[in-house]
């Protein structure tokens, strides 16, 4: 008979200790296009989680929420989201394809710098990058 009561005083202790604002829930969906990416999540309570798209939690913790999302052959794309009490957020997040880029010219050992996307890279020639977003680069040499 002290067992239970020690577990509910101990369970009651937990949930004094979490402040108000935290016990509200939403629920957080997330798609990409195209499917199948995994999805790190950071919460608003610094928790890290992962999972594959599509994907909804159903108890997500109200707050900002830090999404990455990562799929082979595309660029990784970083957001955030706020997650309402009681309310559906739905978060769809294009993927963009991943490019490589080349750069030779004469002479060998001229500098070249390329900024783009989410993207600076400087060096010597012959000068290569993979994984970079599509888009338009900016290249000097």
């Amino acid at each position: 008979m002290l067992t239970p009561c020690l577990c509910v005083l101990l369970s009651s202790e937990v949930l004094a200790q979490v402040p108000v604002s935290n016990r509200a829930l939403g629920v957080l969906s997330i798609t990409t296009s195209p499917a199948g990416a995994t999805v790190e999540l950071v919460d608003p309570q610094a928790r890290p989680s992962k999972g594959t798209t599509p994907l909804t939690i159903p108890l997500a913790v109200v707050g900002q929420w830090k999404v990455k999302a990562v799929k082979e052959g595309f660029g990784v794309e970083e957001t955030t989201v706020d997650v309402r009490p009681d309310e559906t957020t739905s978060l769809s997040v294009p993927l963009r394809l991943a490019v490589a880029l080349a750069v030779t010219a004469f002479p060998a050992d001229a500098h070249v710098t390329v900024t783009g996307p989410n993207f600076h890279g400087d060096g010597g020639l012959p000068w290569m990058a993979d994984g970079l977003t599509a888009g338009s680069y900016a290249v000097k040499v």
